[in-house]
């Protein structure tokens, strides 16, 4: 299997909405006194109109025009996750040759979709909003409530130390043995 091109997302997201576009203005009911066009005649005026905007704004014409729609027909597949879409990625495929199972094979070529990882805010937002242990306390919390006689003091009496860790052997503040 060999990387034949591939397909950017936000090419595929702008041919995903200029298709809606396209579409809308087809379906708009027949004025009065004409009759609906058929389905069939419907959809070729409509991959018409797109082939000639893709034509125009990418420069894509012949097989890789075709290698665009087939991927496009990838994608409206699964809408929800045409936000996070990266790439599509095409591939020739051989006879007999085994493909992994998130490619998909038409005829000699094979795609896949590869998508960006979610945002990390709404991976924890979906946390809360699912009931999990950090739903119920309302988040992790902070550090809790501190004791103002003890600011700057170590909790066990001792002399106060800034910065943590050890005690630096060659301080002059340290007495030396």
């Amino acid at each position: 299997m060999k990387t034949m091109t591939e397909f950017a997302g936000f090419n595929l997201r702008d041919a995903q909405r200029r298709s809606k576009e396209i579409q809308t203005g087809l379906s708009t009911p027949p004025e009065a006194g004409t009759e609906a066009r058929p389905a069939e005649e419907l959809a070729t005026a409509h991959r018409e109109a797109l082939s000639a905007y893709l034509t125009e704004k990418f420069k894509l014409e012949g097989e890789k025009l075709e290698l665009f729609f087939q991927a496009l027909e990838l994608v409206s597949a699964k809408p929800r996750e045409l936000d996070n879409l990266k790439r599509v990625v095409i591939y020739t495929v051989t006879e007999g040759e085994k493909v992994p199972s998130q490619v998909r094979v038409h005829g000699s070529h094979g795609m896949a979709a590869e998508y960006l990882p979610p945002a990390r805010g709404a991976k924890s937002e979906d946390r809360r909003a699912a009931g999990s242990k950090h739903a119920k306390k309302g988040g992790r919390g902070g550090r809790g409530k501190r004791n103002p006689d003890l600011k700057g003091k170590r909790p066990d009496g001792g002399p106060e130390r800034r910065g943590g860790g050890r005690p630096n052997p060659n301080s002059p503040s340290t007495p030396r043995s």
